[in-house]
């Protein structure tokens, strides 16, 4: 599916490969910035430095730092809707499924997404074509975590009475907020908790104190 038409940026379809390489060495050098730094901090000069070649150079393959960011952005759209699609056709069972998606939501968005979501919050062009982007890769994310929910409820992985709609919306929230809330927390530390809580919820195994909660539960929702 496509998800760059919203920050597309041109790119020569028959470059030489010198240049090719020359301009994944730009690209690399300004995605290894970003995940440090603020896309407003970020300028040229450090760019240029990191990537060893001339501001001149610079500007044969980018027309302004804007059209750079954009590049990087378009990237780690393709990266995180590649891992995606690759979770939902691994022919895993559902929960497994599940789990590598959420992986996949974690890290991509925690290496590539949060220096730039203060860009977010401008009035720019660029901020603006940012969250019309983030609005086109947030249908596709829902519509894949939909698929693997309503392929969990059919093969008896999951409660028949998911929610379809809401499930989907509060899990990509939960990430989202895990990422923004807890930015010093490990990675997968957080992959694990948004899993735990979603495949396994909170309530104890079957017996003891947990088999009591939730009789007392299971109680608690006839009276009402």
């Amino acid at each position: 599916m496509e998800l760059m038409s919203s920050i597309s940026v041109a790119t020569p379809d028959h470059e030489r490969p010198w240049r090719s390489a020359r301009r994944r060495k730009i690209l690399q050098a300004a995605a290894e910035l970003l995940r440090h730094a603020s896309s407003e901090s970020v300028q040229i000069e450090d760019v240029v430095r990191r990537a060893g070649i001339g501001r001149a150079t610079f500007y044969r393959y980018f027309a302004s730092k804007e059209e750079l960011i954009a590049t990087c952005f378009a990237q780690a759209i393709d990266v995180l809707d590649a891992r995606l699609t690759a979770a939902a056709g691994s022919a895993a069972d559902p929960p497994d499924e599940l789990r590598r998606m959420v992986e996949a939501l974690v890290e991509v968005q925690a290496e590539h997404f949060a220096p730039l979501r203060l860009l977010a919050r401008s009035r720019t062009e660029l901020s603006r074509r940012w969250r019309a982007a983030l609005r086109e890769l947030r249908v596709r994310v829902l519509a894949l975590l939909r698929a693997n929910f309503k392929r969990g409820i059919a093969s008896g992985h999951y409660r028949a009475d998911v929610d379809l709609e809401t499930t989907p919306v509060l899990l990509n929230g939960m990430v989202r907020a895990g990422l923004m809330q807890l930015p010093e927390l490990p990675v997968p530390r957080l992959i694990g908790v948004i899993s735990a809580l979603l495949l396994d919820g909170v309530l104890a195994p079957e017996g003891g104190n947990g088999a009591g909660q939730r009789a007392k539960l299971n109680g608690e929702e006839k009276r009402r």
